[in-house]
């Protein structure tokens, strides 16, 4: 039975023990559960403790700890001004919710998963390659969107062999969602993103939908499925991002255009056509909330605010049939350039700022890069889509 959760649950930062821990207590039991932030977290988590009132807090002995994680021996006592609620509009901690101790541990992984920035100090290198064609384990046909999950796993979509792989931080392989006649089947998987709570959005481009699973890749629901160009049709469907509301947003890539959905699918507004986009093939959202648009065919990166009205645009001179991006801490733009065989990054002005990578199938090299994630540690981790294999760059 699910236990009624405490009005009382608080965030607390201490930049002294250089940690972060989530406080509650359910049936009568306190739960702390405890991360080691690195240097962009604990920036990030001042900026959101700035935006946030704060509560007096009443003194509180130490207790024992319960939680798995290594944590101090004596409870620090944190200024007031580093504490905030996690308050119930857009799909945060709800007061009084139904809630378990095992959720308030997922919930606290989801919230603490700030962006890292990519490092722009030192040179790139190819850190791990993993994959080679075929069907089997670990191998590929055609691989394309990627995402890291909540416990920095890589999640890839195998797009021609009609399945998602699973793989540890380090390329080992997990498991495979998705078979043939069985409750969560695909047809050209393309795009997927995964929300705070884990929950899986998948785009198929020749079923012309978003598959939704949970996170242990469970099929939840679909929405779409009809082709068209009416709310809510598609026509092959292929990035996909969700925003820290929930809201999902993707790139119906023959119909010129982004759709944006609710969390449960329901159709909300849609913004670009021909005049705008040219098959646009992946979105992003940025600190801010605007969407980060691969307007693919036209060569260029659009931005838009978070109501879809245009801001800027920029690439046309470097870029050639971008596919994929991402977006670090700092807003950087990280770019696939498909067509150019290497991986670029722009500043939030749209400056170039470097780029790595060649056409080949050596070390550094690529061969049509497709999608792009930034793993726990700052570093891209790209689908090598023509190589059919993945690859992790970094410092």
């Amino acid at each position: 039975m699910k236990q009624q959760c405490p009005a009382d649950i608080k965030l607390y930062v201490s930049e002294q023990n250089k940690y972060f821990y989530w406080k509650t207590s359910a049936g009568g039991k306190e739960y702390r559960v405890y991360c080691d932030p690195n240097e962009t977290q604990k920036r990030k988590a001042q900026q959101w403790v700035s935006r946030r009132p704060t509560t007096p807090r009443k003194s509180v002995a130490p207790r024992k700890e319960i939680s798995k994680k290594v944590a101090p021996t004596k409870a620090p006592v944190i200024p007031e001004r580093e504490q905030f609620y996690l308050y119930p509009e857009k799909g945060r901690v709800v007061r009084g919710a139904p809630i378990l101790p095992q959720d308030i541990v997922n919930l606290l992984q989801s919230y603490l998963r700030w962006k890292p920035s990519i490092n722009l100090t030192k040179p790139w290198r190819t850190l791990k390659t993993f994959g080679e064609p075929g069907s089997g384990k670990g191998q590929f046909n055609g691989p394309r969107g990627v995402v890291i999950d909540s416990d920095g796993n890589i999640v890839v979509v195998d797009t021609l062999n009609d399945r998602i792989q699973v793989f540890d931080s380090n390329g080992k392989f997990l498991r495979t969602i998705g078979k043939v006649g069985t409750d969560v089947s695909f047809r050209t998987p393309i795009g997927i993103a995964i929300a705070p709570d884990g929950t899986m959005f998948i785009t198929e481009k020749d079923n012309n939908r978003v598959q939704v699973l949970d996170k242990d890749g469970k099929f939840i629901r679909t929405f779409g499925g009809k082709w068209g160009s009416g709310e809510g049709e598609f026509q092959n469907p292929e990035g996909i991002a969700v925003n820290s509301e929930g809201n999902i947003y993707v790139t119906d890539k023959l119909n010129h255009r982004v759709q944006v959905f609710d969390r449960e699918g329901n159709f909300l507004y849609k913004f670009g056509g021909k005049n705008i986009f040219q098959w646009p093939q992946d979105v992003a959202i940025d600190t801010n909330g605007n969407i980060v648009v691969a307007d693919t065919g036209n060569n260029q990166i659009q931005v838009f605010d978070p109501e879809g009205k245009f801001i800027g645009s920029f690439g046309r001179t470097r870029l050639y049939n971008p596919e994929g991006i991402a977006i670090d801490a700092d807003d950087n733009i990280i770019v696939a350039n498909t067509h150019n065989h290497r991986i670029q990054v722009f500043d939030p002005e749209g400056k170039f700022l470097r780029e790595f990578g060649t056409r080949g199938k050596g070390k550094d090299q690529f061969f049509y890069p497709s999608k792009i994630a930034l793993n726990n540690d700052g570093n891209i981790v790209v689908t090598d889509t023509g190589n059919h294999r993945v690859k992790i760059i970094g410092v």
